[in-house]
């Protein structure tokens, strides 16, 4: 690291081309080469990254120095300069920062990625990639496989444990936490939530919810704000769960709503039930007990309460608690009227 400071093409630089040589050329007397220091014998310390794109000082006194000499010669503010202008400027204020007495000093860095500038949506674009890149390394080399990282999004705060596979497709986003033995994805969004060891999660999207240790996930599910799935639960396809607690073992396989529900351990929804959790005004509560078995096409209408042990009926829409070990059954009783088709095909004779 001995003389290069920032540049990885100087033929590229319209300030400085990446040389100490050429900054201490620039500012008329050597220039240390240190760490960047919290204070130097009382004096304000300014620590300067030379970049080809070098206009963002964090002094006041640095800003109005650019704009006073900037401004000479009636050129108006830096929005309207050319860039060139505003670059050649730079030099003057370095060479006056050291004539106040405070102190310039440079630091190499190893990657010189890190000193691109972001002047518009291109070069946002390339540097988000390349942060990318680095996040993505680091999870695979702690242990993550990541299958096609070019279609995959893990932003800097999530976490995630070895021996997990990060399927293409997929954006885990905020402060998500994937444990050991995951597979998530493929096309899957996870945002703010925590997975526990072993979960599975199949084109779904997440968003601040919780599962535990062998959940399975999906396809085509959605987890909203304070689901919780305990350990060994199922959030199936098309399935939609919100602010509710599904117990360990207990199944949400395919076609339901849950909201604003406590389901206890080992029980099971069967297709099209629906907790009706709202009834214009406020939001109520359902609970399901252990062991309890929903049939198909179920409305709970809350607030309402299954005990353990309990079924209902298929096609039930439940009003009333059903107590532990009963059958609810609420619908109309079937009649069936002989000769029906005959009769309506005379009438369209």
């Amino acid at each position: 690291m001995a003389s290069a400071l920032y540049v990885k093409d100087p033929a590229t630089s319209r300030f400085i081309a990446g040389s100490l040589a050429e900054a201490e050329s620039l500012l008329g007397s050597p220039l240390p080469v240190l760490p960047p220091p919290d204070h130097d014998a009382g004096r304000p310390v300014f620590a300067v990254r030379f970049h080809p794109q070098l206009h963002r000082l964090l002094d006041r006194f640095l800003q109005s120095l650019v704009r006073e000499i900037g401004g000479e010669g009636g050129r108006g503010d830096s929005a309207s300069r050319d860039q060139a202008e505003y670059e050649n400027a730079m030099g003057r204020v370095l060479r006056a920062v050291r004539a106040d007495d405070r102190l310039v000093q440079a630091f190499p860095l190893a990657d010189p990625d890190l000193a691109l500038g972001v002047n518009d949506r291109v070069d946002l674009a390339h540097v988000t990639g390349l942060a990318q890149r680095r996040i993505h390394m680091a999870h695979q080399r702690s242990g993550v496989t990541i299958v096609d990282p070019a279609s995959t999004l893990i932003e800097a705060d999530v976490a995630i444990g070895r021996d997990s596979v990060i399927e293409p497709s997929t954006f885990l986003r905020g402060a998500t936490a994937i444990g050991p033995d995951c597979r998530i994805g493929p096309l899957t969004t996870v945002i703010d939530c925590e997975l526990g060891a072993g979960v599975r999660v199949r084109q779904s999207h997440l968003e601040g919810a919780r599962a535990a240790d062998g959940v399975t996930i999906g396809p085509f599910a959605y987890l909203r704000p304070d689901a919780v799935l305990e350990q060994g639960a199922k959030a199936g396809t098309f399935v939609e769960i919100k602010n509710s607690t599904v117990g360990a073992g207990s199944k949400v396989p395919h076609l339901s709503y849950v909201g604003d529900a406590d389901i206890g351990e080992g029980t099971n929804l069967g297709a099209g039930t629906i907790t009706a959790n709202y009834d214009g005004r406020r939001k109520h509560r359902t609970t399901i007990g252990d062991r309890v078995r929903i049939s198909v096409d179920t409305a709970l209408v809350a607030p309402v309460t299954v005990g353990d042990d309990a079924y209902t009926a298929a096609g039930s829409v439940i009003t009333d608690d059903v107590p532990p070990g009963a059958l609810g059954v609420a619908r109309e009783r079937q009649t069936n009227i002989e000769g029906y088709a005959e009769r309506r095909k005379e009438q369209a004779e």
